[in-house]
């Protein structure tokens, strides 16, 4: 099978790819913006416009924080892959895309932040950088956020594996989605202020099931590697926040 060029080398597409998404997804995106803002922490947020790009980005403070806790574990994440905060924001002009598709500046802001949240899914999910873990992640954030944006990228990932593993990656990915909706409203949350934390604390807080009870099967690995350019530079290792004794993707 012959994959999509966006999908061998993301990098060079994640723009047009994400302006495809946020376009296409416009009336559910109002829909979350409004409950964005009528939501006591997300109007917090609005008001105080915290920089989470700048408290990520800050690998000395994340190092310094309690193992075991929600930032180290981010930080384990992100470091050992060569991910960094800003990687969904480089390569694109949220400015410009804002002007094209008629944001104000709450909603630029709602936007510019909810980049920063993917790998911070992705370290509470439990969720690695490769393939499968990519295709996870973007299930559970359509569980999220029901748009047409995302429905029609997880609806990709959810079609490519084939022969007799069909049916165990589409219920790795329906659980994954079933997971993503029935945690909190993961867009409103103060993220900065739950670094500190123990990262079980912070996923019983939010509402996400523990890996074990979504993904009894376990989170399926593979050894193609989905991600950005930094991330295709390493030799890829599973990542252990994932539950072992998965099926192969």
């Amino acid at each position: 099978m012959q994959c999509s060029p966006a999908l061998v080398a993301p990098s060079r597409y994640v723009s047009e790819l994400m302006e495809f998404s946020l376009a296409l997804g416009g009336p559910s995106l109002q829909a979350h913006y409004e409950a964005f803002r009528a939501d006591p922490d997300g109007q917090a947020l609005l008001a105080e416009r915290p920089d989470l790009r700048s408290v990520l980005g800050d690998r000395e403070a994340l190092a310094s924080l309690p193992e075991g806790s929600f930032g180290r574990a981010y930080l384990d994440f992100t470091g050992r892959y060569r991910f960094d905060a800003a990687a969904f924001e480089e390569g694109h002009d949220l400015d410009g895309m804002a002007r094209r598709l008629g944001w104000d500046d709450d909603l630029l802001y709602v936007i510019a932040r909810g980049l920063q949240l993917h790998d911070l899914w992705h370290t509470l999910g439990g969720y690695g950088p490769d393939w499968a873990g990519e295709a996870g992640v973007m299930a559970f954030t359509y569980g999220q956020i029901p748009d047409a944006g995302i429905g029609v990228i997880a609806g990709i990932l959810r079609a490519i594996p084939g022969g007799n593993r069909r049916g165990a990656w589409k219920t790795y990915l329906s659980q994954a989605r079933t997971r993503g909706r029935r945690a909190n409203n993961l867009l409103v949350v103060p993220y900065e202020e739950l670094l500190a934390e123990p990262i079980e604390r912070v996923r019983e807080r939010l509402g996400i099931a523990p890996t074990e009870a979504a993904h009894p099967q376990g989170i399926p690995h593979s050894s193609f590697r989905y991600g950005f350019a930094k991330a295709m530079e390493t030799s890829y290792e599973p990542y252990p926040g994932t539950a072992s004794g998965g099926v192969a993707a």
